[in-house]
């Protein structure tokens, strides 16, 4: 079957949320422990996710979420044109020479900063201007920028030649809230579904375990404890306590809380009020300044929105029309499920979570299973899957089956189907 054109699948002038999967050749396991060898090669998930973080601060484009396993990484990210299109001339040039510092006259050392010829050969000329602007929001350039400089150091440091990676990556387009909400999570419990670990908060190198971490460092000044083994108990009972459940004022907070590691025994409370700090806060401050503000905030909101924009990121949109905690509910059940041997039951709230994604509650789990072997370069609802073929001028793309098995398709009266929120890009 030939490859389908990137052209019909990435459309550069629309604003997109795309899945991006990118693999090892011949799947080795070559950011991971290697069998044959013993070699472990995990500290080349830290490049990969330093080198996102440094793709998402210089080009046009959001970070949704990523996930680095041993032979293979998940990236979801959108492409952001008409922010590109609002940069200055000057802005366009330095933030494409931080992709690709220009070197030293009669040098081949690269240049601390561009010179003025250097800025003339990009401000001066409008077509070489112009492609550029088009690159710095380009998902196929991200893709380049982020693979590249790693497959050239990981050869440099295993003294050898060729490839790294597959040969070209490959590409999903989002085409609603229900794809993006199922491919989040898809991505987030990739570490659970391999083995690996057994929760979200566990899974390192993960948009998730990010977002956790970043909450976490603004609630540790919080507590006025010096044991650290007990800031680790605290801190683990916590998220079980307040990011699972919906957090509640209560009038007596309790003054002792249960030890992870003896749920038997208790400790002290650091502090009671801590009971009224809202992980959604903490979260907030985590993307303006903490170690998640690469990422773009999870949530779409007007205040999200109005917020000034860090400069590790492109912008302050979200992605879905729910809070953190109530996708780490959803995240957590959907672990649960999928794994037979754990213990657990669907939330009461996950009925009208499921519903404001326009999808039954009994939809989520064929969506999240099916994603990855049924949808192909487009996923979504069965609607959106007829106007994606349209827009390729075709009367069917892979995937419209597998998502009328789970939505029901055109076999539900059109007054009964759930309807879903437009995703807002205001």
């Amino acid at each position: 079957m030939p490859r389908v054109p990137r052209s019909q699948v990435f459309d550069a002038a629309e604003i997109g949320v795309y899945h991006c999967i990118n693999r090892c050749v011949r799947g080795a396991y070559l950011c991971g422990r290697n069998a044959s060898t013993g070699r472990n090669f995990e500290y080349r998930r830290v490049w990969i996710q330093e080198r996102m973080a440094f793709l998402a601060s210089t080009m046009g484009l959001d970070l949704l979420a990523f996930c680095v396993m041993d032979n293979h990484f998940h990236l979801m990210v959108r492409n952001r044109p008409d922010l590109v299109e609002q940069w200055s001339a000057e802005e366009v040039a330095r933030r494409w020479y931080r992709l690709c510092p220009p070197r030293k006259p009669g040098s081949r050392q690269l240049a601390d900063e561009p010179s003025r010829a250097d800025m003339a050969a990009i401000v001066k000329r409008p077509r070489r201007l112009a492609e550029i602007r088009r690159r710095l929001s380009s998902v196929s350039w991200l893709m380049r920028f982020l693979a590249e400089p790693i497959a050239r150091r990981a050869n440099r440091e295993d003294k050898v030649k060729g490839r790294f990676w597959e040969g070209r990556f490959k590409l999903q387009r989002l085409l609603d809230e229900s794809a993006i909400a199922a491919c989040m999570a898809y991505i987030d419990l990739n570490p659970i579904r391999a083995g690996i670990v057994l929760s979200p908060e566990d899974s390192r190198f993960t948009s998730c375990f990010e977002r956790l971490q970043g909450a976490m460092q603004n609630m540790l000044p919080l507590l006025n404890q010096q044991d650290p083994t007990y800031l680790e108990s605290l801190g683990i009972k916590f998220f079980s306590e307040v990011v699972l459940v919906e957090p509640r004022q209560c009038d007596d907070p309790p003054e002792t809380v249960s030890s992870p590691q003896n749920p038997s025994a208790v400790v002290p409370r650091a502090d009671s009020a801590i009971c009224y700090v809202r992980l959604e806060d903490l979260l907030v401050e985590a993307q303006q300044s903490g170690r998640a503000a690469w990422l773009s905030p999870l949530e779409i909101t007007e205040q999200t929105v109005q917020t000034a924009i860090p400069n590790s990121r492109a912008s302050n949109l979200g992605c879905l029309n729910m809070s953190f905690t109530q996708y780490l509910q959803l995240l957590e059940w959907t672990g649960r499920q999928w794994r037979k041997d754990k213990r657990g039951k669907i939330p009461d709230d996950l009925a009208p979570l499921a519903k404001r994604l326009g999808m039954p509650g009994e939809s989520w789990m064929p969506m999240v299973q099916v994603f990855d072997g049924h949808f192909r370069h487009a996923a979504g609802r069965p609607e959106s899957m007829k106007r994606e073929a349209l827009r390729r001028q075709k009367r069917w793309i892979q995937g419209t089956k597998a998502s009328q098995s789970v939505f029901g398709g055109d076999s539900l009266p059109p007054d009964t189907r759930p309807a879903i929120a437009p995703l807002s890009l205001n």
